[in-house]
């Protein structure tokens, strides 16, 4: 039995790009569940992964016919590794979606893992499966494709990932976004311009201490404006403070969607803004 998916999940999903970047992940981690030693199950295997992209696809069933011993020819192999590689790659958007749903529903692949691949990559869609209660296979339950709002890394953010410490506080708060652990995002946020000062300063005895201790030492050194410097503060006061940010609480936390974007946005913008204004006066 083959799932189609609603006319207007294909129409919603016609304009979405999946780049070739993506398709090569998904081909990937298809190639880790196929794996095996055996070189005639690892063709079998391959060739139900292609028959069912061929049965969404409306082309023909390949049928593997082996040898007198059970095995299979080279050419027979080599067509099959072809076909495997793009598979992945020749569909529409569209056909892409309905494959990776059937290959779930033949139980080939996990819907987690895809999903994740389309989460880092900012594809914008997530496949839902809901399951029907006591159903003994998922052709009881239901799929929905459930669009998310994506969106992308500030431009130039990838200069910001050549310096270490920054880089990784940066994707832990990306991290942090991604799964909506909004309170993280704040506590990443503050970790960033605490470990940013401290590179300003550029004093070892900056090292071991917190930013608020440091705050007049970053505002004399640094040549941001002083309502930069007062947001900084602000940001780092309120992970002080607020449930689960700096500190465990019982109480839940009251950094939002809205603000979690918006201080990630800040983010970036002021370390690269501080990063320039570094580079100027230093070249002057």
């Amino acid at each position: 039995m083959y799932i189609e998916l609603s006319n207007e999940d294909k129409k919603s999903l016609e304009p979405i790009l999946i780049p070739k970047s993506t398709r090569l992940k998904i081909t990937k981690l298809i190639k880790g569940w196929v794996a095996t030693e055996d070189q005639d199950l690892l063709t079998v295997r391959k060739a139900r992964f292609i028959n069912r992209a061929n049965n969404v696809l409306n082309n023909k069933i390949f049928v593997l016919e082996p040898d007198e011993m059970g095995n299979y020819d080279i050419p027979t192999i080599s067509w099959v590794d072809c076909e495997f590689e793009v598979m992945i790659r020749r569909p529409s958007t569209v056909q892409l979606v309905e494959i990776l749903i059937d290959f779930f529903m033949d139980d080939l692949i996990g819907l987690e893992e895809i999903n994740r691949i389309f989460l880092n990559d900012s594809i914008g869609i997530e496949i839902q499966y809901i399951e029907k209660i006591g159903s003994v296979n998922h052709y009881e339950g239901s799929i929905s494709i459930h669009y998310l709002t994506v969106i992308e890394k500030p431009t130039g953010s990838d200069k910001l990932q050549e310096d270490k410490s920054i880089a990784t506080l940066l994707n832990r708060m990306e991290k942090s976004f991604e799964t909506k652990d909004y309170s993280a995002v704040l506590h990443a946020s503050a970790s960033c311009f605490e470990a940013q000062a401290k590179k300003i300063i550029d004093k070892e005895t900056a090292l071991n201490q917190t930013l608020g201790s440091l705050i007049e030492q970053y505002r004399s050194r640094s040549y941001l404006p002083e309502e930069f410097i007062e947001y900084i503060l602000s940001i780092y006061r309120r992970r002080n403070s607020e449930p689960n940010a700096g500190h465990g609480s019982p109480l839940p936390s009251t950094v939002t969607e809205e603000d979690a974007i918006f201080i990630r946005r800040m983010t970036y913008a002021l370390l690269e803004i501080e990063n320039d204004l570094e580079w100027v006066n230093g070249n002057r």
